[in-house]
């Protein structure tokens, strides 16, 4: 899912965050802690023509 993240939860022991569901601008995990969707605006953009 972040492909650009992957490398840094590789070599360092942390386990990637597993998103169960969404919510307007938000994600939640499988634990149901919540957490805001701002990755979205990273690869996302709007071109005005």
């Amino acid at each position: 899912m972040l492909a650009p993240f992957i490398a840094g939860w590789q070599s360092n022991g942390v386990h990637p965050l597993v998103i169960e569901r969404s919510e307007g601008s938000y994600v939640y995990d499988i634990n149901w802690n919540k957490y805001p969707d701002s990755l979205a605006g990273l690869w996302c953009t709007t071109l005005g023509m």
